[in-house]
């Protein structure tokens, strides 16, 4: 499972394809602000007003997680 294919198919919608020049925050530097557990916990449970919950499943997220945290 490739995380940059899932990002392609599940993030770039609304982050972008560069990560940072869509309606969503930038994940650019993502690993610099949140811990590898943060971001897996936004991508399942999603933010309040934001990002939807379930947009990835747990195996995606865990995969997606690990890739963006080294984001910084």
């Amino acid at each position: 499972m490739d995380a940059e294919d899932i990002y392609k198919n599940s993030c770039a919608t609304c982050h972008g394809g560069n990560m940072d020049d869509g309606s969503a925050p930038s994940l650019n530097d993502v690993g610099s602000r949140l811990s590898e557990e943060e971001i897996k916990d936004i991508i399942i449970n999603g933010t309040d007003g934001g990002m939807p919950p379930g947009l990835a499943t747990a195996e995606e997220s865990a995969v997606l997680a690990e890739w963006l945290a080294e984001m910084e």
